[in-house]
């Protein structure tokens, strides 16, 4: 099951507030508050091209005014142009090096600009100026969360909500830090806390049903994964990881269903073809699911689980030749992946390249010494090649010192454990005769 996380939303504040108390709305608009009220009136609006005209206004009139310089930052970080709007932040920071909200927001485009420790540092800034700046922990909870660093970014999400602890913002971020920590439970309850101040917030409904996917707990996230949708039919990754939990359930059907929903919404969606194509496989339709990952591998010729699935399919099919093909192209992207090796061997086996196989087998076993089919395998090729008993009872002795209850991939019977198949029961045999 892959499940697919939703992203934060990166909060922009403005020094709108703090500007009104300094700039009160006055009757003539032909002077550097007046323009600038009218600014703070169109950003509110939404009309962000004429805020920048009535900012671009009072700074003609007074080059000094720190706020317009500020807001008119705000309006360039809402457009997408955070190199401009850091420079309006700057022009802030030359009148008043002191004003916490011009270095919030100037760490807030230098994060969305891809410069998370510039960032950082203005957020070190706010905070020195402000301890108790609550839109600063935030943002910083947020830029620690995108650089990996979760227990940092509890930590500041904590310092928010002592601040204020009924934000929601505050609850649904550490609730994502905690969900990247792999604490899920805890991020549960964090998200509960979010929902209890807002209880049709989308992206925290949605991270919620995800850590309870991630927990295992399939039938209660595919229910919450269902009121997300309720909300918004239209958000793939929901049907998505529904399908996913569905899966989870047994429930193939629907599972099938929610991957198809996902993919008349989003085309492009690699993860669901490769999902879908893992039902039909599961249904022995295997046709159906080869062109699945096909489709997957059309829109991302790099998504390796396709090539992984896909190769399993063909050597299904007896295509064992394009499987190998598969498993060439998995080990351009990971030469050091036991399983892909493994596979390959099995593969070439399958087309009676013993040498080869056993050299793949021997490569499996270099990066995992500890994989009992690797070693079952190996064996049970090492007396199809004619090689000594002492030789094919070492490797299944192996096999069985790390699982004594293994059952080989190539048993007939997938409840006879090696010990007891006679395979294994003639090398023993053999060996033992030889020591009498």
């Amino acid at each position: 099951m892959h499940i697919k996380m939703c992203s934060k939303k990166f909060l922009i504040f403005s020094a709108i507030t703090a500007i009104l108390l300094i700039c009160p709305q006055i009757a003539q608009a032909e002077n550097a508050p007046g323009w600038y009220n009218k600014g703070i009136d169109m950003f509110n609006a939404g009309k962000y091209q004429e805020a920048l005209e009535c900012f671009d206004k009072a700074l003609e009139i007074d080059p000094k005014l720190m706020q317009a310089w500020t807001n008119k930052g705000a309006v360039m970080q809402v457009l997408g142009n955070y190199q401009e709007a850091v420079k309006c932040y700057d022009k802030a920071l030359e009148i008043d090096p002191k004003f916490a909200t011009a270095w919030l927001n100037k760490g807030s485009s230098l994060q969305m600009s891809g410069k998370p420790q510039e960032a950082l540092e203005c957020l070190d800034r706010t905070l020195d100026i402000d301890p108790k700046f609550f839109q600063a922990w935030l943002v910083k909870g947020v830029i620690l969360d995108d650089l990996g660093r979760y227990e940092e970014a509890v930590k500041c999400y904590d310092t928010a909500l002592t601040i204020n602890p009924k934000h929601l913002d505050a609850w649904s971020g550490k609730g994502m830090a905690l969900q990247n920590l792999d604490r899920y439970q805890e991020a549960i309850e964090c998200y509960d806390r979010a929902l209890e101040i807002e209880p049709n917030d989308l992206e925290t409904l949605y991270n919620r049903a995800t850590s309870l996917n991630l927990l295992g707990n399939y039938q209660e996230a595919a229910e919450s994964y269902t009121k997300v949708l309720e909300i918004n039919p239209q958000l793939a990754t929901a049907w998505s990881n529904k399908g996913g939990a569905m899966v989870a359930l047994g429930n193939l059907q629907e599972a099938m269903e929610c991957y198809d929903r996902a993919l008349e919404i989003d085309p492009n969606d690699v993860i669901s073809w490769c999902s879908k194509g893992t039902i039909l496989a599961m249904s022995d339709r295997h046709q159906e699911a080869l062109k699945c990952y096909n489709r997957a591998l059309e829109i991302d010729p790099e998504y390796v689980l396709a090539w992984k699935y896909k190769a399993r399919v063909l050597t299904s099919l007896g295509r064992d030749k394009e499987s190998i093909e598969c498993y060439d192209k998995l080990l351009e992207f990971d030469p050091d992946y036991a399983d892909t090796w493994f596979n390959k061997g099995t593969a070439l086996v399958n087309l009676g390249r013993n040498q080869e196989a056993l050299e793949c087998f021997n490569r499996a076993l270099e990066i995992d010494p500890k994989d009992p089919w690797a070693w079952s395998s190996k064996g049970w090729l090492l007396g199809k090649m004619g090689m000594t008993p002492i030789e094919v009872l070492s490797c299944y002795e192996r096999a069985l010192e790390i699982d004594p209850k293994h059952v080989p991939d190539w048993s007939k019977d997938n409840n006879i454990p090696l010990s007891e198949l006679p395979e294994y029961k003639e090398a023993k045999s053999a060996v033992d005769g030889q020591g009498e």
